[in-house]
């Protein structure tokens, strides 16, 4: 339902993209091996083409490197998906005061005495029962109070920014096929005069719209998320840039005078893009400064696993520059 309406959103705001019916020249569709991914492309396709149009979904692919290119990635599962390190800040939270308040506050009000493995358990029931019925209030969210809450979501804020964030480099750095994607697209239209495709739809994962958003420089604060140090005004919450139906527009538009004009779109919010001097995006000019390095992604040399390792918060070969689930080109 969510992406379903958030593609009738889209095809109101940009309807000389999408108000269009359905041909396999024009829009192209693209999923991860997976049961809810092919279904929100299901979805977003209703949305714009109509419950009935002949959408065309074409098989997913298994390995995916575009979409899904931490998986094929050595260096980042070495360096983090399997280092017992990578989570360490989010556990230190977990064992410190300000959890356990949490838990002791959680025991109380239920009056029932709990761990934090319970209390966990009653806060995924809260968000998740809530967002299966979202004009239902979830009882289960009547356990914690709003301060309560703020700390959960501090533990996947952690989680996140170490695991698919600024916590270590290889998570940005491996995060370029998508925007190397964008810019090839993008090039064919202003480039060699391409029409088609009008619209281009990827539909993936969490981990990664976050690895590419942290490539882009979005949300990054200028002190690395800690278990010490809680910033109740840090850019990178989770909450807001992560939550379901996370998405991202790149929209290519022709301007008077023969003027090609980029925005960013994340959570249906522009976005500025570092490297462009409007708020609301880039001439053509800019963004094919700020893009092309993109272009230079070698997945294969970027995800080449190092004898010596990486360091956390190595900044030595991090790209600042703007803000798919959804491209539209």
């Amino acid at each position: 339902m969510e992406v379903r309406d958030l593609a009738s959103r889209y095809q109101a705001a940009l309807p000389s993209l999408l108000d269009h019916p359905f041909s396999n020249d024009s829009y192209t569709f693209r999923y991860t091996a997976t049961e809810r991914t092919k279904d929100s492309a299901q979805a977003y396709a209703e949305g714009v083409f109509g419950p009935s149009a002949p959408v065309y979904l074409p098989p997913a692919h298994d390995p995916d490197p575009l979409l899904k290119f931490y998986e094929v990635c050595p260096k980042y599962v070495q360096e983090v998906d399997e280092n017992p390190e990578a989570v360490e800040e989010r556990n230190l939270f977990i064992q410190g005061p300000e959890v356990a308040e949490v838990v002791t506050r959680v025991s109380q009000h239920l009056g029932v005495p709990l761990d934090y493995g319970d209390v966990e358990l009653l806060y995924d029931a809260c968000r998740y029962y809530q967002a299966w019925s979202p004009d239902v209030p979830s009882a289960w969210c009547a356990a914690f109070t709003s301060a309560d809450l703020q700390v959960m979501e501090y533990i996947e804020d952690l989680h996140h920014y170490y695991t698919a964030g600024y916590g270590y480099p290889i998570n940005y750095q491996m995060a370029c096929p998508p925007l190397s994607d964008v810019f090839s697209h993008f090039r064919n239209v202003v480039e060699e005069g391409n029409s088609d495709p009008k619209g281009v739809f990827y539909f993936t994962h969490s981990k990664a719209l976050l690895t590419v958003m942290s490539r882009l420089g979005l949300y990054r604060d200028s002190q690395p998320l800690t278990h010490s140090e809680v910033d109740p005004e840090r850019q990178w919450r989770t909450s807001r840039h992560s939550p379901f139906a996370t998405n991202l527009a790149f929209t290519l538009s022709s301007c008077p005078s023969n003027q090609w004009w980029v925005s960013v779109v994340e959570g249906e919010r522009v976005v500025q893009v570092n490297g462009c001097e409007s708020t609301l995006g880039c001439t053509w000019e800019e963004f094919v400064h700020v893009f092309t390095p993109f272009l230079d992604c070698d997945l294969a040399s970027i995800c080449q696993v190092d004898e010596g390792g990486t360091d956390p918060q190595d900044e030595s070969t991090f790209i600042t520059s703007a803000a798919p689930v959804v491209k539209v080109g």
